[in-house]
């Protein structure tokens, strides 16, 4: 295709997003226009295997001209396009793998455009996935292939190894109409065969209907790359989501709430942990020595305050086994690297005191993680009253998963605060926590 001919193509998709900013304002047509403006459109060949695509880091809309000419709904493909930024896809994908993340979220962006009366002809919707977001979606998927697992990772993996593959063709071939982009074009077509034959294969593994059109593998190179792909995608759906509140265009609830979920910023518990212990510290003092310059120049006596170096800090670990090894080790090390101000002792604890580290010897901790057994947590208030005696408003920091079975804890006078880390939002019982912090896996 000549370059006049790709000119045309791409006005007529340029004309489709301009009338999708002239629709009534009680649709969320003109907010979908205002993502797909933001990007820049390239037609690529009609031997590419999917008819439409959006690469966040690039800024770009790519639609395959076969779609010009198929009879398909363009204003369809490119409202799913749309939804593809603003429900934060790639924001969301975290840690799972890319494949099942794609078909969970298409199943979760087309019944969604079917709640909007637009019907996409090929799309991958399923009835029992209606009304579920792509992370339930994206269990379930698991849950109904647990009993072919090997297959469907292998499949998965095939066809994520044959979009690297189109990446690289397409890399080579990105001139025009030469004798080698048509090369080019006769390499795409097979690969194309390829990856719609394992595509087909992983449909049929879900009983999804085999001719739904398949989702685009975003390549991402580097960190640099997807700090800016995540960047754009935030701040487009934020400006989405303010132009809708304005009554520029109207959002549907569920996906207000996705932006909203996604585009919230993060505080993580270690934020929060850093910021009790300071706050637990910061006015921690002592009359037993006065301050001597208020001494010497103002002939006050005022108490003196606490060096941080020989401030005390107790972490007891409930060893009881709700938590497994590695990730004890991992939280460990991370309370270690927020609390190296402080003279941290850890105290490893299940229905008694295991073990008592003073020297940061995280190993010395997770090798008296027991498994299974209850969890008390008056011995450890016990020990830091007998073992401690000399000191005073020592902050105790609790890790556990909240269930513990103690009647009333008295609290030793030389403890200070309670800052409670719970692996379940529950705090324990008997003694009241100052600091209720839940630990979520990032």
């Amino acid at each position: 295709m000549g370059k006049q001919e790709k000119e045309l193509l791409r006005e007529k998709v340029i004309e489709e997003i301009t009338r999708m900013v002239a629709s009534p304002s009680t649709t969320p047509l003109p907010l979908m226009a205002s993502v797909l403006l933001r990007l820049r459109v390239k037609i690529i060949p009609k031997e590419s295997p999917f008819l439409a695509a959006v690469d966040a880091a690039q800024r770009t809309l790519s639609i395959n001209e076969a779609l010009l000419s198929s009879g398909d709904s363009l204003r369809a493909v490119l409202a799913h396009e749309a939804l593809h930024i603003l429900n934060g896809t790639f924001v969301r994908q975290g840690k799972r793998e890319l494949t099942l993340w794609n078909y969970a979220t298409d199943l979760e962006i087309n019944w969604m455009l079917k709640d909007m009366r637009i019907e996409i002809k090929r799309g991958l919707y399923v009835k029992e996935f209606h009304n579920m977001h792509a992370e339930e979606i994206h269990e379930r998927l698991h849950e109904k292939t647990k009993d072919k697992k090997e297959k469907v990772q292998q499949l998965a993996l095939e066809l994520k190894d044959l979009w690297w593959e189109y990446h690289k063709l397409v890399k080579i071939g990105d001139g025009e109409d030469s004798d080698a982009s048509r090369e080019v074009r006769e390499q795409l077509e097979i690969l194309k065969a390829k990856i719609e034959d394992v595509h087909r294969k992983l449909l049929q593994e879900f009983d999804f209907p085999e001719n739904a059109d398949m989702s685009y593998h975003q390549e991402i190179k580097d960190d640099e790359e997807e700090a800016i792909a995540r960047q754009f995608i935030i701040e487009t759906a934020i400006s989405a989501l303010q132009m809708s509140k304005m009554g520029i265009g109207k959002l549907p609830g569920a996906l207000e709430r996705i932006i909203e979920e996604f585009t919230r910023p993060k505080v993580h518990w270690q934020d929060y942990l850093e910021d009790a212990v300071l706050n637990v510290l910061a006015d921690d003092y002592s009359y037993r020595k006065p301050y001597k310059p208020s001494m010497v120049f103002c002939d006050t006596y005022t108490p003196t305050l606490s060096n941080p170096k020989n401030q005390d800090v107790i972490v007891m670990v409930d060893t009881s086994g709700s938590i497994g090894q590695e990730a004890l080790r991992i939280f460990l090390t991370e309370v270690k690297e927020l609390l190296n101000l402080y003279r941290v002792t850890f105290i490893a604890c299940d229905a008694e005191v295991q073990a008592v580290v003073e020297d940061g010897d995280i190993e010395e901790i997770v090798k008296n993680v027991r498994g299974g057994g209850g969890t008390v947590f008056a011995p450890v208030f016990e020990w830091v009253k007998e073992n401690l005696y000399d000191r005073y408003n020592i902050p105790i920091i609790l890790m556990t998963d909240g269930y513990n079975a103690d009647g009333e804890i008295e609290k030793p006078w030389n403890i200070g605060k309670v800052i409670t880390l719970t692996t379940t939002g529950k705090a324990p019982d008997g003694i009241a926590s100052d600091y209720v912090i839940t630990i979520k896996e990032e």
